[in-house]
């Protein structure tokens, strides 16, 4: 899958529609701009800001970094600013076959008494403003796009490599779902195969190798190694996957390792520790750097 079209099934989830387009799509690569302004932005050290916060008092005649963040903040604002608008004049319109994550939000938002929230942050009983929305579906755009070609491509991958295992995903799908439509949300706890294939594919095959970077907010000791307040630790979620400790023979591609027959797969994430399969930054993680 090109990164083209996996940001096309993304904006399909997020928005409720396909870049139709793909060449000569002036705001389908401005979110490819976007995404490598980020990262670069947000790479540590480029910004002597970041590692010596007290720069941050000085004012914008000495800080032309907070001029340009507001310039990046302008220019990124018109793309999803403008996704986010021309959702909902769709939705006033009377469009309701776009069943996506927005729509879902904003449904159950005006359900919630708050039809419109304009500004920043959330109200007071916790729905998302507009601003916060706009920035939480360019989010999933943002980390979806690349991420998802690189896993689907490692799934197929897999499959192909794995003629037994592809057999057996088959007959599940043909199974719960069918041949005459695609498989949606509802049919992922019929489907706990699946769930386990595609739970091994970013095991084995992360599409990324390094989680994000984090600072600590105290001071730590690990294993004797004093990790001072403030410091910035990356977990290294290549050597969590590959820990022969929690994942024996981890070279090997292997649904089994989370398939269970007769019941749902959990994806082993959340807000809860104890739901995790593995935590990039939690005393149950060994690699850290």
């Amino acid at each position: 899958m090109s990164i083209e079209k996996a940001t096309s099934n993304v904006m399909m989830v997020t928005y409720g529609k396909r870049a139709h387009k793909i060449h000569n799509n002036p705001r389908l690569h401005k979110i490819y701009d976007v995404v490598s302004n980020f990262v670069h932005v947000s790479q540590p050290g480029n910004f002597l800001a970041d590692a010596f916060p007290i720069l941050r008092t000085l004012p914008d005649c000495f800080a032309s970094w907070r001029a340009r963040a507001r310039e990046m903040h302008a220019w990124e604002m018109e793309l999803w600013g403008g996704f986010l608008d021309e959702h909902k004049k769709s939705v006033m319109k009377g469009d309701t076959s776009r069943d996506c994550f927005v729509s879902a939000y904003l449904r159950s938002r005006e359900e919630g008494g708050h039809g419109e929230a304009p500004g920043l942050g959330i109200t007071e009983d916790g729905w998302m403003r507009d601003k916060m929305l706009t920035y939480t579906a360019a989010t999933i755009l943002e980390a979806g796009s690349d991420t998802v070609s690189s896993a689907a491509q490692s799934f197929v991958l897999m499959m192909l490599n794995h003629p037994a295992v592809l057999a057996k995903a088959r007959e599940e799908i043909d199974a719960v779902v069918g041949g005459g439509r695609l498989p949606n949300f509802e049919d992922q706890d019929h489907l706990p195969y699946i769930v386990a294939c595609i739970k091994e594919t970013l095991r084995r095959h992360s599409p990324i190798i390094m989680g994000i970077p984090h600072r600590s907010d105290q001071d730590e000791v690990y294993k004797d190694y004093l990790i001072p307040k403030e410091s910035t630790v990356i977990g290294n979620m290549w050597a969590i996957h590959m820990d022969p400790v929690q994942y024996p023979n981890p070279a090997v591609f292997n649904p089994d390792r989370f398939y269970k027959a007769g019941s749902p797969t959990p994806w082993g994430s959340g807000p809860d520790m104890q739901d995790r399969d593995q935590c990039v930054m939690s005393p149950r993680s060994k690699h850290t750097h």
